[in-house]
C-alpha cells in the first residue's frame, strides 16, 4: 500500500469507524506491553465502539491498493500506538 497526497488531521462531523483500532486490539502486542496512560486511551477506545467520535481530530490518508483507492481514517491516539508499535509492518 502506498499513500497517496499528503496525511490531513480534520475534524470529524460524524461517527467514523476508527481504522487503526482493529490492529492494536486484535495485535500481538499485549497489555503487559502498553504504559499506564496507553493502556487508558486504550481503554477510552474501548468505551467509544472504536470510532472517531464527532468533534474529534483523526488521521486521514488516501491509500493506494494496487488499482484501488481506500480512505483511512483513525483516532490519533490510536493512530500513535500503531507507529510506537510497528503495527503496520506486515501491511
Amino acid at each position: 500500500m502506498e499513500m497517496i497526497g499528503t496525511e490531513s488531521r480534520p475534524v470529524a462531523r460524524k461517527h467514523y469507524s476508527c481504522d487503526a483500532c482493529p490492529w492494536v486490539f486484535n495485535g500481538d502486542i499485549g497489555p503487559e506491553y502498553y504504559t499506564a496512560d496507553e493502556l487508558l486511551l486504550i481503554d477510552a477506545a474501548r468505551a467509544d465502539g472504536m470510532k472517531i467520535l464527532p468533534g474529534q481530530v483523526y488521521v486521514k490518508q488516501t491509500l493506494k491498493d494496487g488499482g484501488e483507492l481506500l480512505t483511512y481514517r483513525a483516532r490519533v491516539d490510536m493512530h500513535s500506538l500503531c507507529l510506537k508499535y510497528d503495527m503496520f509492518s506486515d501491511a
